[in-house]
């Protein structure tokens, strides 16, 4: 079986405005990293293939997380 992981990027300071996004390439925050790195990922999770956005607020997320 295939897992299947899919993350919404970490806050941003925008989000924390109210503003949207969209392809805007608005990094994680200072907060938004912190935030994400108190997430944990289930150990069966750790060494698989990551795929993210190319906007910087996802590749942010996935380094704090890799």
């Amino acid at each position: 079986m295939t897992d299947l992981l899919i993350l919404r990027h970490g806050p941003t300071a925008w989000n924390t405005e109210g503003l949207i996004q969209g392809r805007t390439d608005i990094p994680l925050s200072p907060e938004g990293e912190a935030v994400v790195r108190t997430w944990v990922l289930p150990d069966h999770l750790r060494d698989r293939t990551w795929i993210a956005s190319p906007l910087s607020r996802c590749v942010g997320t996935g380094a704090c997380l890799a």
